[in-house]
């Protein structure tokens, strides 16, 4: 009877081991699918950018008065700083021809939002003089807003001298959005309108704001009786009393009816 005992208790021992086992093993493979799918998401995510940027259009070419002695450093810049990009290093290395001029250049950049990256590549497409060329995108998260870009590309620029006879200049295109593509999980804070004074004052979350203040990268443009008008990457966004909303504001307009 002793050794029955034994033996059963032996049995649900390794029984009990077996379903730890198994909860182990269910829960690491629940954890795999989740990764999948995951990786599926961000994998559909950065389709859909890349076929954006490369049917984004640049401005359309412009001739530059005296291409050996363009700045593609301040132009850079001032396309991070319109984009909110503060922090940028580049390498450049030019190619002088006759007729143009070629920028091999290699920029690293950080940012508070995942959308200032795409902003800022929409800047260099749109205030560019010539085409622009994307060798390779690279982004990384960092930190809880908090993110790093290295991005290879050439510029091209057609001099005027060689080429005012040649080349007829055309109005600038309108440059395609490439910012509705989030490869990370936003983890924004959402701000609440609730009071407007028009034309003086709003309440947003425990704070009065003023016509011109920065709310989390957006501007305050214009107080109504019941709303205001926050201005984000070069467009306006309404916001009614008791809506609450994000920086990322583009978004959250495309999934308004």
């Amino acid at each position: 009877m002793h050794k029955n005992e034994i033996k059963i208790s032996g049995l649900i021992c390794i029984a009990f081991i077996l379903l730890i086992l198994c909860v182990f093993k269910s829960t690491e493979l629940e954890e795999i699918f989740q990764e999948k799918e995951i990786a599926l998401s961000n994998k559909n995510h950065i389709a859909k950018l890349v076929d954006e940027i490369s049917q984004a259009s640049f401005s359309a070419i412009k001739l530059c008065d005296d291409v050996s002695k363009y700045d593609v450093r301040k132009h850079i810049k001032a396309c991070a700083q319109k984009a909110h990009v503060k922090k940028v290093m580049l390498k450049n290395k030019a190619t002088n021809d006759d007729y143009f001029r070629a920028d091999e250049i290699e920029i690293q950049l950080s940012a508070k939002k995942e959308r200032h990256i795409y902003n800022f590549l929409k800047e260099i497409y749109a205030q560019s003089l010539g085409p622009v060329e994307i060798d390779s995108i690279e982004i990384a998260k960092k930190e809880k807003n908090d993110f790093f870009a290295k991005i290879q590309c050439r510029l091209y620029l057609f001099d005027k001298n060689t080429l005012r006879d040649s080349v007829k200049p055309i109005e600038n295109k309108d440059v395609s959005d490439i910012g509705s593509v989030s490869l990370f999980k936003s983890e924004d804070e959402k701000h609440t309108l609730h009071c407007a004074i028009e034309n003086e004052k709003a309440f947003v979350d425990n704070k009065w704001r003023n016509i011109g203040d920065s709310i989390d990268g957006s501007t305050v443009k214009n107080i109504g009786y019941e709303s205001i008008d926050l201005e984000s990457g070069g467009k306006l966004y309404h916001i009614r009393i008791g809506s609450s909303f994000t920086s990322d504001l583009a978004q959250q307009a495309e999934a308004e009816p």
